[in-house]
């Protein structure tokens, strides 16, 4: 999960490197739970992820890829603003804080 102050989450996922033109808000929440399924089982090659906002920050939830928190992602998304992140990948957290393109701290979790 990747959260953004002062931006919309259609904002962040498009900092995070999304393509527009595979952005697309879903009909219900079967049809964004199919699409987070198929992630789920390609997730070598795709991500998948939502977003939306709250009380003035913007959220990225990838439940089955971890493309967000790739450190090059993290430094364009937080540019001028600050971001806060964290991922876990088989066992293995990270979680971190960036501020206008620098990572300020971050710690693995076991």
């Amino acid at each position: 999960m990747t959260l953004a102050e002062g931006s919309t989450g259609h904002e962040l996922l498009l900092r995070l490197g999304a393509d527009p033109a595979e952005t697309f808000t879903p009909r219900d929440d079967d049809e964004a739970n199919g699409f987070l399924w198929a992630a789920g089982e390609n997730y070598r090659s795709w991500g998948a992820a939502r977003a939306g906002e709250a009380n003035g920050w913007a959220f990225v939830l990838e439940p089955a890829s971890c493309w967000g928190s790739i450190p090059e992602r993290l430094e364009h998304a937080s540019r001028g603003t600050e971001v806060i992140y964290t991922s876990e990948v088989g066992g293995m957290g990270n979680v971190g804080y960036w501020q206008d393109g620098t990572r300020i701290t971050g710690f693995d979790t076991p």
